[in-house]
C-alpha cells in the first residue's frame, strides 16, 4: 500500500512537472468568425474536425492553440480549402494559399488581429454580403 502511494505521488509529480513546460508562448489564440451575408452559414474545412455553423447576423469563435505558426486557424498552416455553405445551397470555395481569392478565409491577412499581448492575440473573420454574391 506505502509503495503505491509512492507511486501515484511521483506519476502526479512528473504530470505536474510536465505540465509546467508548457509555455503561455504556446497557445495561439480565438478565431471569431462573424455572418453578415444575409443567410445562415456552415463552414467546412480541410482540418476542421466539425462543420462551423453560424446564423445570420450571429458570430462563433473558435479557441486554437499549439505552437509555431498559425493559418486558417490552425497552428499547423497545413489547410488546404474552406468552403463556406450558405443556407440556399450556394458555395463559396476558398483554396489554400492562393492569395488571388477575394477575402480568402485561408489567408490570414484577411483576418482583422488584434494583439492581446505577445503571446496571445484574436483574429476576426466577416463573412459578407459580397462573399455571398460571389458563391455558385
Amino acid at each position: 500500500m506505502y509503495i503505491r502511494k509512492i507511486n501515484v505521488t511521483i506519476l502526479f509529480l512528473i504530470l505536474l512537472s510536465f505540465n509546467a513546460c508548457i509555455e503561455e508562448s504556446d497557445y495561439v489564440g480565438d478565431f471569431t468568425f462573424t455572418n453578415q451575408s444575409g443567410l445562415n452559414l456552415k463552414i467546412t474545412g480541410t482540418q476542421l474536425n466539425e462543420p462551423i455553423n453560424i446564423l445570420n447576423n450571429q458570430s462563433y469563435t473558435l479557441k486554437v492553440s499549439g505552437i509555431g505558426g498559425y493559418g486558417f486557424p490552425f497552428p499547423d498552416n497545413k489547410t488546404d480549402s474552406a468552403i463556406l455553405n450558405f443556407s440556399d445551397k450556394k458555395q463559396l470555395i476558398y483554396h489554400g494559399r492562393n492569395e488571388n481569392e477575394v477575402n480568402n478565409i485561408c489567408i490570414i491577412k484577411n483576418y482583422k488581429r488584434i494583439n492581446i499581448n505577445k503571446h496571445y492575440q484574436k483574429y476576426e473573420y466577416t463573412v459578407s454580403k459580397e462573399d455571398y454574391e460571389r458563391a455558385k
